[in-house]
């Protein structure tokens, strides 16, 4: 099947993101789902500029959120992106658990500059080497890549691989939803992340954790650090997959509230210029999350003031 053409013509309309960027993006059906869109199935690899950090991104057309990344030049969650702009200095300290295949690690790479230093922790090998990839492409030496799992203690489990490969992948499946979308299984070891913290860091501490459901659980095997450097942590929170690994929304809240942190649902707002701003809505609860959201966890008593941006 021949590879569409017309949105490699719009290509320059979506970079700049001009109105109505989006409804074309969707009708020109470019995203996809779960990398089964048969019409890119034989997409090659192309080679772009992050149009916020600027690093060189080699991106697999092939796979549906390597293909936003390309034709959007930035990764689609624009308002993680820009919370860590409001977070991240030079020579800050950047913890990305579940750093998949580094699109989360390159920002912040670019936001703490080579005097600070990006920890990014996965345990996909497959992932691991596309973010190798983009650190000898780029000549970065502020990055550390450690292939493990985020846990409570140092144990091995199965890491079932789904979809597309090397992009998603979870140690707790749901066999009726995910068993058809199966693609691997893989003995990986998991640590808990204290283990493997500096003694000081540099500047300050932020988190970020995506590890589908095991948030509480890699959070648990951080609690050392969370109590000494008092990081803001970012969460995605999908109450169904928490439970899939034996937690819930409610207990997260729980942990977070032990240790006076207040959650706040990160979204996207508009400045007075109509420019794309971070925008935050404290909650106290889960219960305003219907399916799932992106959570800023922040100390009550810390460095980061959260109100210029409720």
């Amino acid at each position: 099947m021949a590879i569409p053409r017309l949105p490699f013509v719009c290509r320059p309309y979506f970079l700049l993101e001009l109105p109505g960027w989006g409804v074309l993006y969707n009708k020109l059906g470019i995203h996809g789902i779960d990398n089964v869109d048969p019409r890119w199935a034989d997409a090659p690899t192309r080679v772009c500029r992050g149009k916020h950090h600027g690093y060189t991104m080699r991106l697999r057309l092939n796979d549906d959120i390597d293909r936003d990344t390309y034709f959007l030049g930035r990764y689609y969650d624009l308002e993680i992106q820009l919370l860590l702009d409001e977070l991240l200095s030079p020579g800050d300290t950047f913890l990305d658990i579940g750093a998949n295949v580094g699109r989360t690690t390159l920002h912040a790479a670019s936001r703490v500059g080579p005097g600070g230093r990006v920890i990014a922790v996965e345990p996909q090998p497959g992932c691991c080497e596309r973010i190798n990839e983009a650190i000898a492409d780029n000549h970065l030496s502020h990055i550390e890549i450690h292939n493990v799992a985020a846990g409570e203690e140092q144990e091995t489990l199965e890491l079932k691989i789904l979809g597309g490969g090397t992009i998603l992948a979870t140690l707790a499946i749901d066999e009726k939803a995910d068993g058809p979308k199966l693609r691997d299984t893989i003995e990986v070891p998991v640590i808990p992340l204290d283990t493997i913290m500096p003694s000081e860091v540099q500047g300050k501490l932020v988190v970020k954790s995506d590890v589908e459901g095991f948030e509480l659980r890699a959070l648990r095997g951080l609690a050392e650090s969370l109590a000494r450097y008092r990081p803001p942590v970012i969460t995605e929170v999908v109450p169904r997959t928490l439970e899939r690994a034996g937690t819930s929304a409610d207990q997260l809240f729980a942990f977070f509230h032990e240790r006076d942190y207040s959650a706040y649902i990160v979204g996207l707002g508009r400045d007075r210029l109509r420019r794309s701003r971070v925008a935050l809505t404290p909650i106290s609860d889960p219960s305003p999350i219907d399916y799932e959201a992106d959570i800023l966890w922040a100390p009550n008593t810390g460095w980061f003031d959260p109100k210029p941006f409720t």
